[in-house]
């Protein structure tokens, strides 16, 4: 029996601590029931945030590059699952660390070889 894997990419503000002006933004990942959240290290005006939209409902140049970065990362976040799903890799822990940049070299003979070791 084949089994499949629930996927969703959100984007919501966090508030920062002790300031309820401004918030963080942040992927909100769901594998299967599992969450995971990613930051985009930006932040926002609370007041601007669409939470129905994803995205701030301002008009000015920032706004307008913050908007476009999020649906970059939403890009590349689905282009990261898909990767993952074609090499049938365990989606859940490798799409953030895929997302990064981080990757591992694999222990094999070719590995060693190509790292120098």
């Amino acid at each position: 029996m084949k089994t499949t894997q629930t996927f969703c990419v959100r984007f919501i503000a966090i508030w920062k601590k002790g300031n309820t002006e401004e918030a963080f933004i942040v992927a909100r990942i769901t594998i299967s029931k599992k969450v995971m959240d990613i930051s985009l290290k930006k932040t926002i005006s609370v007041a601007l945030w669409d939470s129905k939209r994803e995205c701030i409902i301002s008009r000015t140049p920032e706004a307008k590059q913050i908007n476009k970065f999020i649906d970059d990362t939403r890009y590349r976040l689905m282009k990261c699952y898909q990767q993952l799903l074609l090499e049938h890799k365990v989606v859940s822990p490798a799409i953030r660390e895929l997302y990064r940049g981080e990757t591992k070299v694999e222990n094999t003979l070719l590995g060693l070889i190509s790292s120098g070791i």
